[in-house]
């Protein structure tokens, strides 16, 4: 089973996220959408969201973790979606 992989000892570690994945998705819409939502392809968006992921430092919490102070601030994850965007957008059309 797919799930199986993320189970040690019989803990399901699924729910572990890197915190900053749902604010990268945020931003990344809102970025998109600032740009009129360009059509993209599966690729491409998949490309620009790890390419900004990369960017950032990785923030893992479980479920009910509580956040006391956050090294990356909002600001900070919306430019990095902007450039990963602007960056994949550029490269995809000089390889096109």
């Amino acid at each position: 089973m797919q799930r199986d992989k993320y189970v040690i000892a019989g803990v399901d570690l699924g729910a572990v996220r890197n915190r900053n994945e749902i604010r990268m998705t945020d931003a990344m819409r809102q970025v998109l959408e600032e740009y009129g939502n360009p059509e993209l392809d599966m690729e491409t968006i998949q490309d620009a969201y790890a390419y900004a992921m990369n960017q950032l430092p990785a923030r893992y919490v479980q479920s009910g973790t509580i956040v006391l102070g956050d090294p990356v601030r909002p600001q900070d994850i919306r430019s990095v979606a902007e450039n990963a965007i602007l960056r994949v957008i550029h490269d995809s059309r000089d390889h096109s």
